[in-house]
């Protein structure tokens, strides 16, 4: 394994420690590389700047001072290369300087349901270096930057600070804020989009999935209204929107609803009986169990008897 694999592969695992139970893989835009999709959320920090680049300093592992300039969409101006997301360069040789990160092969990991599920996200954004020539060890390709974003509603305007590098060719941004380009969502009209830092407002964005069922979402076995019979004063309910199934999952004592997303199987699961909606926004917050395998049987016995009706 190379020294770039095992350099990045370290990244990876610590992110994935950190964010264990939340972070999924999000699909970064095309045609934007300052955005990025999960499931019916958009992450943008587009405007997380007036400008692009922006400036930060920081010490390197050697303890000496640099520079580093950040594009989200690359083209920082101080390194060569277009693709270049950060470019380092030390204070006292402005000469030298060093692509510590790209563009194109940037990877987003956050919570996938974004803002309908949580509020005060975090979220990582890494840029690897462009693998070069492994028989070639120059110093290049194999230095990475990892932006780690924390929402928080006490500070008012992004916070951004270099935290320096750590075992040579490996950097860290944390960037803090209220509005940060979080998924945010308006819980009365359910219209969604992002917060946009410049403005503090929620802008509504083209999202992948941009209509769909609600689904009451809540676990009865912390909320006893999410048992049957089911109460929504007491459940818990967090609705989720933009759904194409809803489900009612019913386990020995107690019932969770959820939302089914794009796809959802009724039957046994486990130790647990799946109910499939799709009929009407919160169907999964009923008492009463009618699914596809019900319809199916139904409609099986009523040709039966018919069939038998018409052979007298």
């Amino acid at each position: 394994m190379s020294q770039t694999s095992i350099i990045l592969s370290c990244v990876l695992i610590s992110i994935f420690l950190t964010n264990l139970c939340w972070a999924s893989l999000l699909l970064v835009d095309r045609k934007n590389p300052c955005r990025a999709y999960g499931n019916a959320s958009v992450y943008d920090i587009t405007n997380l700047v007036k400008t692009w680049p922006v400036t930060l300093k920081g010490t390197g592992f050697d303890g000496r001072e640099y520079i580093y300039w950040w594009s989200c969409a690359g083209k920082t101006r101080q390194c060569e290369d277009t693709d270049t997301a950060i470019c380092q360069q030390r204070i006292d040789e402005p000469v030298l300087r060093f692509n510590a990160g790209n563009v194109s092969p940037q990877l987003w990991f956050g919570l996938f349901n974004g803002a309908v599920v949580q509020n005060n996200l975090t979220w990582d954004i890494i840029y690897p270096n462009l693998q070069s020539d492994p028989s070639l060890i120059d110093g290049t390709g194999i230095r990475v930057t990892v932006v780690h974003f924390i929402v928080d509603p006490n500070i008012e305007k992004p916070l951004l600070t270099m935290n320096g590098e750590n075992k040579y060719t490996e950097y860290s941004i944390t960037v803090r804020g209220k509005c940060i380009g979080q998924p945010a969502i308006n819980r009365t009209s359910f219209i969604q989009g992002y917060c946009d830092p410049q403005t503090g407002q929620i802008v509504p964005a083209l999202i992948p999935i941009t209509n769909g069922l609600i689904c009451v979402s809540c676990d009865g076995s912390t909320n006893s209204g999410c048992n049957d019979p089911y109460n929504p004063s007491t459940s818990g309910d967090l609705p989720v929107p933009y759904n194409t199934y809803c489900a009612k999952v019913v386990y020995s004592t107690y019932v969770e609803r959820i939302a089914g997303g794009r796809s959802c199987t009724s039957g046994h699961s486990g130790d647990s009986i799946v109910y499939c909606c799709s009929n009407k926004d919160y169907c999964n917050g009923t008492t009463r169990h009618i699914s596809s395998i019900t319809i199916t049987l139904t409609l099986v016995t009523f040709l039966m008897i018919l069939k038998g009706i018409m052979l007298f």
